[in-house]
């Protein structure tokens, strides 16, 4: 892929000898001979006469829009690839999917305007507009479902015949929102044209759409295709006729057919398409790049990848209804320095089905390299890696999981998806939306290996501001490796779901992982397993923070009878976590005195901490400033004092021992260094004595309920010791 990279640059530096340049402006003309900026041609439609060769370039005027596909049937070669790109000086050229609407005529509420193609979505300045539906917001509730094949509802009372024709949208699980046609209605019964993948459960929720006779809110539309007049309810008192408003017609903006390799497109917007941006037509088509493109407003995709070797690069991605990127019937496609706002935000557009609504989807291609993207805003997953051999790092996830729950920011499914590596990511704020689900129970986690996911590895992500869950290991996954993650602040920090008696999670490994829980109804970690027998791998040398609620560290559930655990006796129980470490503070809410620090940068970052306290979650001090490696982060606790204070400190370990340091209600002082009858001394930063008493036994404990938070001198002797009151 450098190679490739190098080779873009290269081309769009110098012209390759012998190759033809053609060029396109808004007011050009199609009679010119479109090879010189001087005679540039004005319409796509020109282009379709074209035979390329290799080392040919199309160039767009910087500033024009054009209208329609740009057909690509030859290659370009490893020295000599084709190109699409801009010229001139301005915004990038927009090639667009949309035709304009201008001519509306009114009929009360009602405009209209002839559109002789398909409409295959409706844009009012830039804005989507949704299909008249009902009921115009919220959902009904199905009754049952026949199966893949229609559903029943008594609370559907109009006439036999009413829906028929029209489209439904129906959530069948928690993961997916399914739409189909009608065929047949009857009262309280609907047909579907096409089977759903999935049957609908009862009591979940569904929509209906595209009824001429339910267009009767602000902003619905809908098109009779037969009088190819497409009819729009504006808000009161607007002309749309004084609006922007187009409709999608065109499928793509640069379609790559059957064989087409080596292509380039280089600094090009596209805009409205109904099936994507750039589409390539199969597997066969291969070592193509799509680097600082723009992609807005395309129905089903905004690059639809097929094939090997192929690159998107740079690009934004924004209100695209299906997927971002789409990768299928191929793989090794690199992915990397995107940015995706507001991904599959419609429930009934899309591809539908079960994979819909993310941002990258990887559908069992193998090899891909999916690096620093940003992601913010998706219906479903933000990153959906199924296949082998892909490394998803350094890509930053928030907001996913908007429509759905049975999903994650961060996600691989199935037996054939291993090998896989997540590593460096950060994940935050996406809690799923059971919307349409009757008793729903599935909490989204940050990171998800569905069933049966094997020999791949979860490593140093960050996951913060992530209520359900952290990280989600599901029934079958194994041979797995969990290490150096660190969750904050979820309720359920690391799940681990047994599933079947014949399928069990096995030889997992989860180690030096930090979880820390900010909630007295908190779980650090929960297995599920219906044999009873636990022995899901390795799990040891993490650390499991609860400041709040030492009793619920560990959660099993054998059937459905769930056993609490606290530390000490999770690892007596469980044999795991021997050298697990649990926290040293018990705080009550609303007090919090942790702090994540995180580096979301490709450089070693220098946090300066000031002039306060900090300790690490081994309780050793950290005054200054830290250090963090790129795309990862690092938990403290303020002690809310000043570095400044200095105090001989005495720290042979061959002398008394206080702990917990710090401490809450009690401290212990173990003194098997010194004779007993020394006097024992407590001090605060001023100075001021505290108690004092006289030590008798070699063990032995004081009350310290009524002190202030805050750092203290405990002194024996001529030995002194810092601890602190959180």
């Amino acid at each position: 892929m450098k190679k490739l990279y190098t080779t873009i640059v290269f081309i769009l530096s110098f012209f390759v000898s012998q190759a033809t340049n053609y060029y396109l402006s808004s007011t050009g003309s199609d009679t010119a001979n479109g090879t010189s900026q001087a005679q540039p041609w004005r319409t796509i439609s020109k282009l379709d006469s074209v035979t390329f060769a290799a080392g040919d370039s199309v160039f767009f005027k910087r500033g024009n829009k054009f209208r329609g596909t740009v057909t690509v049937h030859q290659s370009g070669t490893a020295s000599a690839p084709i190109v699409f790109s801009a010229y001139g000086i301005g915004s990038k050229p927009i090639i667009t999917g949309a035709v304009p609407l201008t001519n509306w005529t009114s009929s009360g509420n009602l405009y209209q305007d002839t559109v002789v193609q398909r409409a295959r979505n409706f844009f009012v300045n830039n804005n989507e507009m949704p299909l008249a539906r009902f009921p115009n917001s919220g959902f009904l509730s199905l009754d049952s479902s026949l199966g893949t094949g229609g559903l029943l509802d008594s609370a559907l009372t109009q006439p036999a015949g009413y829906w028929d024709s029209c489209r439904i949208c129906v959530r069948t699980t928690q993961w997916s929102w399914e739409k189909t046609g009608i065929t047949n209605y009857t009262q309280g019964q609907l047909t579907f044209s096409t089977p759903t993948q999935l049957a609908a459960i009862s009591h979940y929720g569904y929509f209906l759409y595209n009824k001429f006779s339910e267009l009767d809110t602000a902003f619905e539309w809908f098109q009779d295709t037969t009088q190819h007049l497409l009819y729009y309810m504006p808000p009161t008192g607007q002309d749309p006729n004084l609006q922007v408003c187009e409709a999608t017609v065109f499928g793509s903006g640069i379609h790559l057919f059957s064989n087409v390799s080596h292509i380039i497109i280089y600094n090009l917007t596209f805009d409205k398409q109904f099936e994507a941006g750039v589409k390539m037509e199969d597997s066969s088509c291969s070592y193509n790049a799509i680097v600082r493109c723009g992609f807005t407003g395309q129905y089903d995709y905004g690059v639809e990848v097929k094939g090997k070797y192929n690159l998107i690069s740079n690009c934004t991605f924004r209100d695209v209804d299906g997927h971002g990127v789409d990768v299928s019937s191929g793989g090794n496609a690199e992915i990397h320095h995107n940015s995706f706002r507001k991904i599959g935000q419609y429930r009934n557009s899309g591809i539908g089905g079960q994979t819909n609504l993310s941002a990258i989807a990887i559908n069992f291609a193998d090899s891909c390299y999916i690096h620093h993207n940003s992601i913010d805003s998706t219906g479903y997953c933000g990153i959906s890696a199924d296949g082998a051999n892909h490394l998803v790092e350094r890509n930053v996830i928030a907001h996913a999981m908007m429509l759905l729950n049975d999903g994650a920011p961060l996600k691989s499914f199935g037996i054939a998806s291993h090998h896989i590596i997540f590593r460096n990511n950060f994940i935050s704020s996406s809690n799923g939306n059971t919307a349409g689900t009757f008793n729903a129970t599935f909490r989204t986690p940050g990171i998800y290996f569905d069933f049966d996911v094997n020999n791949s590895i979860i490593q140093n992500n960050t996951i913060y501001n992530q209520r359900p869950k952290g990280i989600f290991l599901n029934g079958g996954n194994n041979n797995n490796i969990i290490s150096g993650n660190v969750v904050y602040g979820t309720s359920l920090l690391i799940d681990m779901n047994g599933a079947s008696l014949s399928n069990p999670i096995h030889d997992d490994v989860i180690s030096r992982n930090v979880f820390f829980a900010l909630d007295t109804g908190s779980v650090i970690i929960r297995q599920t397993d219906q044999a009873g027998t636990f022995t899901f791998g390795e799990i040891d040398s993490n650390y499991y923070f609860n400041p709040y609620n030492a009793t619920k560290i560990a959660l099993r559930f054998l059937g459905t009878t769930p056993t609490y655990y606290t530390l000490p006796a999770w690892q007596l129980q469980s044999g795991n976590d021997v050298a697990t470490k649990e926290s040293f503070v018990q705080w009550i809410l609303p007090t919090n005195n942790s702090q994540l620090f995180m580096n979301i940068s490709d450089t070693v970052a220098t946090i300066n901490l000031g002039a306060t306290e900090f300790l690490d979650l081994d309780s050793n001090m950290v005054c200054g400033s830290i250090s963090l490696d790129p795309f990862t982060s690092k938990i403290l606790v303020n002690t809310q004092v000043s570095c400044a204070v200095t105090v001989k400190e005495i720290t042979d370990p061959n002398d008394f021992a206080v702990y917990p340091n710090p401490f809450n209600s009690e401290l212990i002082i173990k003194n098997p260094g010194v004779k007993t009858g020394q006097v024992l001394t407590v001090f605060d930063v001023f100075g001021k004595e505290i108690t004092s008493m006289i030590a008798t036994t070699e063990t032995f404990k004081l009350q310290t309920t009524e002190w202030k938070d805050g750092v203290y001198f405990l002194r024996m002797g001529t030995k002194t010791k810092k601890i602190v009151k959180m």
